[in-house]
């Protein structure tokens, strides 16, 4: 709610000599706060959660005891939503995933099977038998080249420009694998911007569970192209090596390279790494970085993304970065491929969904920006992350899940802001730091009925200064929301601009249950987020 409404609202009261009930009156602003929404909105589904978040299951029989890890379809990836550990005997697992999507991958022992909502999936054979792959079958390397123009190589530089951290900019996935799948996957090196040398190479895991690594594609040995011509761009209709003396990417026409084409088994779950080379060491030195992040101790190094190059045309990138530490600008670019078609990958972090809230329930604006916060939470874990992303109320409001609060102060402050201020609202700013609360196992944002809706999450509001406060709560079935859940890539509204405005199909979504697409198409002038 905005501080002026409230103003409004007790001078009113004031001036009525009839006006003898308290200025706040929680029943009558809910139901002045629900007619107002009907008549903005159209008519509430009796069946309408307001939920993105649904609880989903399959039943896992692991072949020996196995860590199961299941990712759910989100855009282009496969992003992680259950991970439970030590799994023996067959058992049923449940986790979050948006309404409309029905297909996970399972991954166990370095093995991926697909699998649709409430079916079974088997690795009884992993990790008792194994196929031997020689390295020479790992990898081709293609005899002919593939050409493409230098806008279609330097559309990287739209997600990823030079000299700037990317690390969670631009929607780009840094912690990643792929899958093996029927089809076949060449990957073509194409652009380098760094003083380094680099070894490329991919590594995966067998049915024995046994990973294996193997160097592919060596581009420079100390800053010198390593001659093998896998990469030469076109200058004045003349092929050369890529990065030879007088002759660079600025200056090229196009760019051509020898791809090389995973010879990997089905199902086989794999990434890539780089060794780095600095110019002024003679030998390899030990730093290799992985796609994965977790083999990085955690540090994103690489970076997988498509690009949009208009006509319907995209290009499907991966970028690396070589260098960790305080001299690192994690630009994420020093190497950059092109994959062609774009693999089956499984995004290492965790899901994440954004409760969005209008706070005191005033019926100006409807923008649900006043408290904008993300949940990240695997299932099967029990810790969770919530991230404070933006600040659109004026009156003082703490989070709390169920009756623990979320953080150290009132919500503004958690921003690095102060309270009665409009945060993250009007234009693109830093989240807060991420707050790390403990969950109960079976710990869900879904809706549960008489268990409860959106986590347990709750506002307390305070809106007569240190005397009176109001609660927030997540919706139940067919009421009109003070608060939404959605998937944590929504942008949120702009201060005052109504959701419906921000995403056309929300009237929709509110009276069709079954609407589950409404958050994907925003009008991009009136959305603010940080993805």
């Amino acid at each position: 709610m905005k501080r002026f409404s409230l103003l409004f609202v007790m001078l009113g009261c004031g001036l009525l000599v009839a006006c003898t009930e308290d200025v706040y009156n929680e029943e009558r602003v809910k139901e002045d706060y629900t007619q107002h929404f009907v008549d903005l909105f159209g008519s509430i589904d009796a069946n309408q959660d307001w939920n993105m978040a649904e609880q989903k299951s399959v039943m896992v029989e692991p072949g020996t005891v196995s860590d199961i890890r299941i990712y759910a379809k989100n855009g282009e990836i496969n992003k992680l939503v259950g991970y439970y550990q030590e799994i023996s005997g067959k058992q049923t697992l449940t986790f979050d995933a948006a309404k409309a999507v029905n297909d996970f991958v399972v991954t166990a022992g370095g093995q991926a099977r697909w699998v649709k909502n409430g079916e079974s999936v088997s690795f009884a054979h992993v990790g008792t038998r194994g196929y031997e792959t020689s390295v020479e079958d790992v990898f081709t390397v293609n005899s002919e080249y593939k050409v493409f123009t230098k806008e279609e190589v330097m559309a990287f530089a739209n997600k990823i420009p030079d000299g700037e951290n990317n690390i969670g900019k631009n929607g780009i996935t840094s912690n990643f694998s792929m899958v093996a799948d029927e089809r076949t996957v060449t990957v073509y090196p194409v652009y380098w911007n760094s003083a380094h040398g680099h070894m490329l190479g991919i590594y995966w895991t067998d049915e024995k569970g046994v990973e294996h690594v193997q160097d592919i594609y060596q581009d420079k040995v100390n800053g010198e192209n390593a001659g093998d011509d896998n990469v030469q761009i076109e200058i004045n209709d003349d092929w050369v090596n890529a990065n030879a003396e007088g002759a660079d990417f600025d200056r090229a026409s196009r760019i051509r390279a020898r791809g090389f084409t995973i010879n990997l088994p089905e199902n086989v779950t794999y990434g890539f790494y780089i060794k780095d080379l600095p110019t002024n060491y003679i030998g390899w030195v030990n730093d290799t970085f992985y796609t994965e992040a977790g083999k990085n101790d955690d540090e994103v190094h690489a970076s997988y993304f498509t690009q949009d190059l208009g006509n319907g045309q995209t290009r499907t990138f991966l970028g690396f970065e070589d260098m960790g530490g305080t001299g690192s600008d994690y630009d994420l670019n020093d190497l950059v491929l092109i994959i062609d078609p774009a693999p089956v990958v499984i995004d290492h972090d965790a899901t994440s969904w954004i409760l969005a809230a209008e706070d005191l329930g005033a019926t100006d604006d409807y923008d649900f920006n006043d408290v904008v916060v993300r949940v990240e939470h695997v299932a099967g874990q029990n810790k969770a992350t919530v991230t404070p992303l933006a600040a659109g109320g004026t009156l003082d409001v703490w989070l709390y899940r169920n009756d623990t609060p979320i953080g150290s102060g009132e919500f503004h402050t958690l921003l690095g802001g102060l309270s009665a201020t409009y945060i993250n609202t009007q234009s693109e700013g830093a989240p807060g730091e991420p707050i790390e609360i403990e969950v109960p196992q079976d710990f869900t944002m879904a809706y549960s009925g008489s268990v409860g809706n959106m986590g347990g999450f709750r506002l307390i509001v305070e809106y007569a200064t240190g005397i009176e406060t109001a609660t927030i709560t997540a919706p139940g079935q067919g009421e009109a929301p003070q608060m939404i859940c959605v998937p944590g890539d929504w942008k949120w509204p702009k201060e005052r601009v109504s959701i419906s405005t921000a995403y056309p199909g929300f009237g929709t979504w509110g009276s069709d249950y079954s609407n589950n697409s409404w958050y994907l198409n925003p009008v991009d002038e009136y959305v603010l987020g940080n993805n």
